[in-house]
């Protein structure tokens, strides 16, 4: 539901429409007053101001965010593993998609077979028709089933991480398609891909990855130690850079690996209006660190990290 009379963060107003509802009335978009949270300072702009829906603030305890589904307990990026994360109460459930030549949108980290078949098959993903992958990875879910089976689950939230670009419009129309934009965040180190979902459909909420995930942290237990001094640098620079990526992409939150993630960095991000979700956390030490810094989510393989307290 869009309420105009609200203060919004850097998630800024959408762009000036020429029609749109609201309370199942058209009307057209005039000069709207906008505050940014944490400033005094109002800003006006000939654009619409909208309220998303999705959760991606903490409240009384942060975010609780499946990866993969619940990727600890069950095949990564299928549907038993999203449902798994329903299960253990995740306030989000993280997947990735990835776009086959044919246009097709499947739940997919690469173009790896070796990993989306979950070791049964080698080669290439993305050449292949979906029929053919379903031989040697039967659980492979499209984007249209995951979505169909997470809108019947409640009102959790949805984390769709884009594994690429020049699938964005399909992403965002599948979701929009489903009834879930109120409920969705898209994740992406690209920040084209941030910008052009800002333009094909900003009502959707958006989040920027930080860093690029090249050497694989996120599916190290332990850094290497190359990787250790190249995050201690990104960390001690993140504080005075966030503002700027987030404002440069256009994103409502910011998703940081632990590794550069702190105190100060946190606190920026919400001085710009932003929530900052972590990944990934499978340690309870680590968890207790990142919960110190003030993140607003975790992001985690295993959810029952969380315990079973509220």
């Amino acid at each position: 539901m869009l309420d105009l009379g609200v203060p919004l963060g850097p998630v800024e107003a959408v762009r000036a429409v020429d029609r749109m509802r609201v309370d199942r009335r058209s009307v057209r978009p005039g000069a709207l007053p906008l505050r940014r949270l944490g400033h005094d300072r109002i800003l006006v702009r000939p654009a619409l101001g909208y309220v998303f829906d999705v959760k991606l603030k903490a409240g009384a305890r942060p975010l609780r965010v499946g990866h993969k589904g619940a990727a600890a307990l069950e095949p990564e990026n299928t549907l038993r593993s999203l449902a798994r994360a329903v299960e253990l109460g995740c306030d989000l459930v993280e997947f990735d998609v990835l776009e086959l030549h044919d246009g097709t949108l499947v739940l997919a980290h690469s173009d790896d077979l070796l990993e989306v078949s979950h070791g049964a098959a080698r080669g290439r993903v993305r050449g292949q028709t979906l029929a053919a992958l379903r031989e040697v990875a039967p659980d492979l879910p499209t984007l249209d089933e995951a979505l169909e089976q997470l809108g019947r689950a409640g009102t959790i939230g949805i984390q769709v991480d884009l594994k690429g670009s020049g699938f964005e419009e399909g992403v965002a129309t599948a979701i929009r398609r489903h009834g879930l934009i109120d409920r969705s965040v898209v994740s992406t180190f690209h920040v084209p891909s941030l910008l052009h979902l800002a333009r094909v459909e900003p009502a959707l909420a958006r989040g920027l990855t930080y860093p690029v995930d090249r050497r694989g942290l996120s599916r190290r237990r332990i850094l290497l130690p190359a990787a250790v001094g190249a995050a201690a640098a990104l960390r001690r620079a993140l504080p005075r850079r966030i503002a700027g990526l987030l404002e440069r992409s256009r994103a409502s939150a910011a998703m940081l690996h632990y590794s550069v993630v702190s105190r100060a960095a946190v606190a920026r991000a919400h001085d710009h209006g932003a929530a900052v979700f972590v990944w990934t956390v499978d340690e309870e030490p680590l968890l207790e660190r990142m919960l110190a810094a003030g993140v607003d989510a975790v992001i985690t393989n295993d959810p029952r990290i969380f315990g079973s307290g509220d």
